[in-house]
């Protein structure tokens, strides 16, 4: 669901405003209040560029104190509050940081391949996290970076374990419609796996890997760290193997000068 201020109340809807300055109407709930932030559904209908203000005076100086006081910082919390990360391996090595809107707020390359694309990719910050990857997959073609074939693992770390939005659903849904020669595995990479992937400099997709096709190897020095491992299909596995066998033959970090 998305989040705005409540603006105005209608029988029928409510009128939020997003963080991005728009207004929309959204469906109606309970206990909602003028200046209270909501996670809303959107009402049948486009989104309005004005607000139509009643004559109501208190709701005028709502509105009024929304303006003056609360809207200045809403704007400013809400622009970089990490909801994911997401680590896209092709031969490229990508991780994408997103907010709970999953617009992209940070892009980091992880390896040569990747930095490749840094110049090309930086102005696609702040779009939607499935354009970001659409690009990725377009420039890794582009370039000829397609070694393993149209193969790529979409690795979702959350930043808490409670989120409202599946961010593999999103994933999963958009390429079902989109690029269906890729082939494409998509699992949620604990918190666990993410920390220790940090620390010792590599990506969460490679940590990842390792666990699932090689168990034996993994967390050596973590026997006591035991982590839930996702189940995996065979044909899933199959290309699990062949990135895993790529990004150990590749596993150096992006070296830029």
């Amino acid at each position: 669901m998305q989040k705005g201020i409540v603006m105005e109340m209608h029988r029928d809807y409510l009128i939020v405003m997003c963080k991005d300055g728009a207004f929309q109407k959204a469906r109606l709930q309970k206990n909602a209040v003028v200046g209270m932030e909501v996670s809303y559904q959107p009402f049948a209908g486009k989104r309005h560029p004005v607000l139509h203000y009643k004559s109501n005076p208190f709701q005028l100086m709502a509105i009024a104190f929304i303006v003056l006081f609360i809207i200045p910082g809403y704007f400013v919390m809400g622009n970089d509050k990490t909801y994911a990360w997401v680590n896209i391996s092709i031969n490229p090595n990508i991780e994408l940081k997103i907010d709970d809107h999953l617009k992209v707020t940070s892009i980091n390359f992880l390896n040569k391949d990747a930095v490749l694309f840094e110049q090309q990719l930086q102005t696609y910050k702040g779009r939607h996290l499935t354009d970001v990857i659409q690009a990725i997959m377009s420039e890794s073609e582009k370039a000829d970076l397609l070694q393993n074939g149209k193969k790529m693992l979409a690795g979702v770390s959350y930043m808490t374990d409670k989120h409202q939005v599946s961010v593999i659903n999103e994933i999963e849904d958009y390429f079902m419609v989109h690029d269906q020669e890729w082939e494409i595995v998509t699992m949620k990479i604990p918190k666990e796996i993410r920390e220790q992937a940090q620390k010792r400099e590599e990506s969460m997709n490679q940590l990842m890997a390792v666990s699932l096709v090689e168990p034996h190897l993994s967390h050596k020095s973590d026997k006591n760290n035991e982590t839930e491992k996702p189940s995996v299909k065979d044909t899933e596995r199959e290309i699990l193997h062949t990135l895993y066998n790529h990004m150990n033959n590749h596993s150096g970090t992006a070296d830029k000068q």
